[in-house]
């Protein structure tokens, strides 16, 4: 038909994270290697296919994305704290979100958005990376909003290996 399929991305470029720190602090070295950990973790859980993201409490890593999506991935993350299993050590909790590999651009891109950080809190999370130049942010304002609030950091970090 001659059509050329093309991404959100490309559209809307504004929606597109860079390596960033979205909102939140800048974040120091030893956490910025867990970061990239994180990120490397949930592009091998791409090569799976079970899903774009993870949950990391320092290099340990506590739950993948499956075919609930990441709201359920955060509830499961959520009760598994209550319930003591994880997270009294100190390491910042993080949710990182990475495309799939040979994953099509202009298919389902990572995208977070106000009430994955709300969600992202309420289970305990205090940083959410996702892989810059592939993932989407809707509606940054919200996010950031939601960030400062909550006391949330969002980065924005490129993935290294993995």
């Amino acid at each position: 038909m001659g059509a050329r399929l093309i991404g959100a991305h490309q559209v809307a470029p504004t929606l597109v994270v860079g390596d960033e720190v979205v909102v939140g602090t800048a974040i120091d070295v030893p956490l910025r290697a867990v970061v990239a950990y994180a990120l490397v973790m949930a592009r091998k859980a791409g090569r799976l296919d079970l899903g774009q993201a993870v949950v990391v409490c320092g290099r340990r890593l506590i739950a993948t994305e499956d075919i609930g999506g990441t709201d359920a991935l955060l509830e499961r993350v959520g009760d598994l704290r209550k319930r003591g299993l994880f997270g009294d050590g100190g390491d910042a909790t993080i949710l990182a979100k990475a495309s799939k590999p040979r994953q099509p651009s202009f298919v389902d891109l990572p995208t977070i958005g106000a009430m994955t950080v709300e969600i992202a809190a309420a289970a305990g999370v205090s940083v959410i990376a996702v892989e810059a130049g592939r993932s989407l942010i809707a509606d940054r304002h919200a996010v950031v909003a939601a960030g400062v609030r909550l006391g949330v950091t969002v980065v924005g970090a490129p993935i290294r290996h993995g």
